[in-house]
């Protein structure tokens, strides 16, 4: 039988290795640069409540990482996984429900 699923990361981790390879170095050069407040935040943590429910906002519209990457945030407008329940949770679901099994991974 063949069993289909996501790849989906500890989230965390995920944040983690999204901000190292997309964001720190941006920060790093605003920083260097003499901006007081880069539109990043100015760490990880900063930056991490700029940009809720990354990996699965990124499920459910892959563009959403641009937000994340190159202006340090989703904008509310554009946020397609928000608060509990809504629109974005019910298209996540519904994509999920397609796969035989899902869950986190680190090793892939």
């Amino acid at each position: 039988p063949i069993a289909l699923r996501p790849r989906g990361r500890e989230p965390l981790a995920y944040y983690l290795s999204f901000y190292k390879w997309g964001v720190a170095f941006r920060i790093q050069e605003a920083l260097t640069k003499g901006e007081v407040q880069p539109q990043w935040g100015r760490n990880f943590s900063e930056w991490a409540r700029q940009v809720p429910n990354l990996q699965s906002s990124i499920m459910v519209r892959g563009m959403t990482a641009m937000g994340a990457e190159y202006s340090g945030r989703i904008h509310a407008s554009r946020r397609t996984i928000g608060p509990a329940g809504g629109r974005g949770w019910e298209e996540l679901d519904n994509m999920l429900s397609k796969f035989d099994v899902v869950g986190t991974t680190q090793r892939f």
